[in-house]
This record gives structure tokens, sequence and C-alpha cells, in this order.
């Protein structure tokens, strides 16, 4: 597992986190996303975190994002619904480390449905030991398949 926190489904233009900026603490891992030093890494150990494209049209989209991360057991933050931007906390059972999520829905270019990426990022810790990925994979698996 290579030694990275912030994980996402598009490292050349990761959705950006909003509403969670306030409630991340000083201690906090820095939230930009160096895409040249982090993309390789993360295309090699984690090649299925991608982009999912679906047929819904954007705002049942995210309806079905919020209603996932609510299944996940994951802090609602923050719904933008016109946006298609949805944030939410995890925290982890044993420690209670605080991993954030972020949710970036956008219509597709040819209108036929919507584009969903995913970014979670650990407060604390250079490694995540690949619970960042695993989450956005089950996020993914859960929003495909209702």
């Amino acid at each position: 597992v290579p030694p990275i926190h912030n994980i996402s489904t598009d490292v050349n233009d990761p959705p950006a986190f909003e509403r969670i900026v306030a409630l991340r603490g000083e201690g906090s891992n820095p939230l930009e996303y160096d895409a040249a030093r982090l993309g390789p890494l993360q295309a090699q150990a984690y090649p299925w975190v991608q982009p999912l494209d679906s047929d819904l049209a954007p705002a049942d989209a995210v309806r079905r994002a919020r209603g996932v991360l609510e299944d996940m057991g994951l802090e609602i933050v923050g719904v933008e619904e016109d946006r298609g931007l949805l944030e939410a906390t995890d925290t982890t059972f044993w420690f209670g480390f605080k991993d954030d999520v972020v949710v970036r829905i956008r219509a597709q270019e040819d209108g036929s449905g919507s584009r969903v990426d995913v970014r979670s990022v650990s407060r604390v810790g250079t490694s995540d030991l690949g619970v960042n990925a695993r989450r956005i994979g089950e996020f993914l698996t859960a929003f495909a398949n209702p």
C-alpha cells in the first residue's frame, strides 16, 4: 500500500471540499492533491478507483449518493443538490480517526446521465493503509448496485 492518505476518482480535477474545511482542525493533513506525485501511486495501487458514469440525471444521482453515504454510516456535513456536491465524515470505530469524503456529480456532456466522482482524505497520518480507496470502492459499488 503506498504511503498516501488522499484518494480521488479524478486525479486531474479532484472534487473540492468546502464545508468540511472548517471542521478539519489545525493539525489535519492538507487537502491539496498533488496529481504529479499521487496520481501514479494511486493508479498503480488502486487502478479500479475511477469515475462512475451513471444513467441517472444529476439530481437523482445526488439523492442516491446521499442514501449511499447514510447507509455507509457517514455523517452528512452538507448537500448542495443544485451543484451536485455532497460532503461527509467517517469516524473509525476503534480509534475515532476522522476521514472526509466529497462526492461530486456532474451532468455528462452528451446529456445521457451523470458522472460521479468521489474523494476520500484522512485527517491524520501519512498512510491510510488503503482505507480511503476501500471506502471509495464501497461507495461506487453501492451506488451502482442499489
